[in-house]
C-alpha cells in the first residue's frame, strides 16, 4: 500500500501487522501524519489526519502563512511523493517529534514574519528548536549546499562576498580556485589583455 492515496492521505510505511490486518503510517496533504488501520483506509473511513481541526477549514484553504510553512516542512521531510523529498527526507533531514504537531512548532517559532521563511541554521541537521530561524531570502542564499566558501585574509566567506571584496568577478575567482591557483595568485587583480 506504500505510495497509495486515500483522500488526503498518502501511505508512507507499514508500522506493524495485527491479526489479518496492518497499521499504516500515512502523510496528510496538510503536512501531518496519522497511523491508520488498512481496513479503515480501504473502506474510506479515514481520509485525512483530522487537519480540519489544525488549520484547514472545510473549504480546504490554509489558515495562515505559518501553517503553510509548517505543512511544507513536514511534507518534504516525510512524504516520498513530495517534489522536494529528494533534497530533505531522502538526505536524512527530519522534523523533531515536537514539531510534527503544528502547535509545538508555533509555540517554539512564533508566527512567520511576512518577509521571512524557515531556515535551518546548520543544513546538516533537521528541523528542531535551536536549529531554525525565520530568515530573509538574502540570509537563506548564504546558507545553501551550492555555496562555495573561501578563506580571505583569515575570514571564511561566501565566494560572492570574497569576489566583491577583491573587486573581481565571482566567475573569475571561482575559476582561479577550480584551476588550483595558489592563495597569493587568487587575490591578484585581473590583468587586461
Amino acid at each position: 500500500m506504500v505510495g497509495e492515496r486515500f483522500g488526503r492521505l498518502t501511505v508512507v510505511a507499514e508500522l506493524y501487522k495485527y491479526g489479518r490486518g496492518s497499521i499504516w503510517k500515512c502523510a496528510c496533504d496538510c503536512g501531518g501524519t496519522v497511523d491508520v488501520r488498512g481496513s479503515d483506509l480501504r473502506a474510506g473511513e479515514k481520509r485525512s489526519c483530522g487537519c480540519a481541526h489544525h488549520g484547514y477549514g472545510r473549504s480546504g484553504k490554509k489558515r495562515s502563512p505559518t501553517y503553510s510553512c509548517w505543512a511544507h516542512m513536514v511534507q518534504r521531510c516525510i512524504n516520498p511523493n513530495d517534489a522536494e523529498f529528494k533534497n530533505y527526507g531522502a538526505r536524512g533531514i527530519t522534523v523533531c517529534e515536537r514539531w510534527r504537531d503544528f502547535r509545538g512548532f508555533l509555540s517554539d517559532m512564533g508566527e512567520k514574519p511576512s518577509d521571512r521563511s524557515l531556515e535551518r541554521v546548520d543544513n546538516r541537521n533537521g528541523y528542531e528548536p535551536g536549529n531554525c530561524v525565520w530568515a530573509t531570502s538574502q540570509q537563506q542564499s548564504r546558507n545553501t549546499r551550492r555555496n562555495v566558501w573561501v578563506e580571505l585574509e583569515g575570514e571564511i566567506m561566501v565566494l560572492n562576498d570574497a569576489a566583491k571584496k577583491l573587486r573581481i568577478a565571482p566567475t573569475t575567482l571561482y575559476m582561479r580556485i577550480a584551476r588550483g591557483w595558489p592563495g597569493v595568485r587568487i587575490v591578484e587583480p585581473k590583468v587586461a589583455k
